[in-house]
């Protein structure tokens, strides 16, 4: 038999009575039910904080720690990297189901609990504010680029100043990136004044972040317009720049147009990059094709940062983790754009396109390769010098994202040319 009081809330049993209390009554324990709320609540937010207590002395304890079996990896001539790839186990290589991959990834740790926040641990709004704008630095400026049915604002940055002897560089980034991934190799090409360029696309960085469809669709037409529109802005169309492209998608469109438009370059530097026909999408990448998945894996306001540092051997600061994360936490626009790049690229297609267009460029095509790339193997870009005739530079201790990982080699390479 269920006994009732009038003003309570009851919880089914099975094949059992159900005795329902109301606030005020008092179970067998002598504590009304809420009090007993508010004494389970208060036991959760210390479950909570003792997790988060844990968690951030075991990642102090990996900070800075080298991969098994290593003792030392150098980032560069002068520095130690700020951190190496975590050791196996839960966070290695061997993390394992379909979203097993972000485990692998150590400047993602710092994407949930952050000390510096407020609300111990913060929250979304939070780390919005805290990191909000951080990546306008000195030499960034806006243009405005006008296409056929709409306006778009292109954040760029500039280094250097204009030489009559020497051509400019134009820095190109892949999906899930943006201007930030060539911070570093700009730096080091401002030390000796050269003038070089990089801007966000749209979706991307501190650019428009156009709705997909509405003005602006993502597709290899639009994405070379944008290009064509950012040259002309910036008066480079005659000045014949050097191309420098990363990544995958949109790189691959502007290869794609730099084989088809010779004569308005003066070089095509591919780094880390497909150049093979036979070359597979990252499952990271492959996940923004399927029709279920997409739509989640499109709004992981981390999943930029993870993608980018896993395919190296570095770990990612805070700081360049921030600049990749800012526009998926300020809207969903940028996730709809990837899901609509992905849709509209034909990727191995494209990439017979470049590999056929790049033969006929001979000397004006040059690859810079990071040897421990773990998306893409070294011999794609030495088979592609060797269909092209294009010059092949490898750098080691260097991943996917060579140009971070070893930005004074790239520069240097790029100041042979």
């Amino acid at each position: 038999m269920a006994f009732l009081i009038s003003g309570s809330s009851c919880q089914p049993g099975a094949g059992r009575t159900r005795i329902c209390m109301s606030e005020g009554s008092e179970g067998t324990d002598g504590m009304s039910k809420k009090e007993k709320r508010e004494q389970l609540a208060r036991e959760r937010q210390e479950r909570i904080r003792e997790k988060r207590r844990k968690r951030l002395e075991e990642l102090a304890e990996r900070e800075g720690a080298a991969p098994l079996g290593t003792a030392s990896v150098q980032k560069n001539e002068s520095e130690t990297a700020d951190g190496m790839a975590m050791p196996k186990g839960n966070y290695g290589e061997d993390a394992a189901g379909l979203f097993g991959w972000v485990n692998q990834n150590p400047s993602s740790k710092n994407a949930v609990y952050m000390p510096a926040f407020k609300g111990d641990g913060g929250n979304t709004g939070e780390m919005v504010r805290q990191i909000r704008g951080r990546g306008k630095t000195g030499e960034g400026m806006e243009v405005t680029i006008k296409m056929p049915k709409t306006e778009l604002q292109i954040y760029i940055r500039k280094v250097g100043t204009q030489k009559s002897n020497l051509a400019p560089i134009v820095l190109v980034h892949g999906l899930l990136a943006n201007s930030w991934c060539y911070k570093e190799l700009l730096d080091e090409l401002e030390k000796t004044g050269r003038e070089a360029y990089a801007f966000d696309f749209p979706g991307c960085g501190y650019s428009t972040w156009p709705q997909p469809g509405v003005g602006f669709s993502f597709t290899q037409e639009d994405i070379t317009e944008v290009f064509e529109k950012v040259l002309s802005s910036l008066e480079l169309e005659a000045r014949e720049p050097i191309v420098v492209t990363q990544g995958y998608v949109h790189n691959q469109y502007i290869n794609l147009w730099a084989t088809k438009n010779p004569d308005r370059i003066s070089k095509l530097v591919l780094l880390n990059q497909p150049l093979s026909p036979k070359s597979k999408l990252p499952f990271v990448l492959q996940q923004y094709k399927l029709p279920l998945v997409a739509p989640f894996v499109a709004q992981d306001a981390v999943r930029a940062e993870r993608f980018l540092e896993g395919g190296g051997p570095y770990q990612m600061t805070v700081d360049d983790a921030a600049r990749y994360r800012e526009p998926f936490l300020e809207s969903m626009m940028p996730g709809l754009g990837l899901i609509d790049a992905m849709k509209n690229i034909d990727f191995n297609g494209n990439l017979q396109q470049v590999v056929d267009g790049a033969a006929k460029m001979r000397d004006k095509v040059a690859i810079v390769w990071g040897s421990s790339d773990k998306y893409l193997d070294i011999s794609e870009g030495r088979e592609f010098s060797k269909l092209s005739g294009a010059k092949f530079r490898e750098i080691d201790n260097a991943g996917f994202m060579v140009q971070s990982d070893w930005p004074s080699r790239v520069a240097d390479f790029l100041r042979e040319l």
